[in-house]
């Protein structure tokens, strides 16, 4: 199992759906970057164990597996997401 940590990084733009093709990803962590857009449906087929996402920019509802499916789960300070379940995060 692997882990990416990209936290303050100062990365603009989308998050690359190709990281849901990364089968042997574990725990992801983009915060405090500027990504902008949706979260890609992609890391949704992942077994992530751990995702953090805070503080970016990112829009669009929360694929609801990413909710359901992770414990260790961080979306605050991304005004524009939304999404079923994600107020109680």
């Amino acid at each position: 199992m692997s882990s990416i940590n990209l936290a303050y990084n100062e990365l603009i733009g989308p998050i690359p759906g190709s990281l849901g093709f990364m089968e042997v990803l574990n725990s992801l962590n983009l915060s405090y970057n500027m990504l902008s857009g949706e979260i890609p449906n992609t890391l949704a087929a992942l077994k992530l164990n751990s995702v953090d996402f805070s503080r970016n920019y990112l829009t669009e509802p929360v694929p609801i597996e990413l909710i359901n499916q992770i414990n260790n789960r961080r979306f605050s300070g991304n005004l524009g997401l939304c999404g079923q379940g994600l107020e109680s995060l």
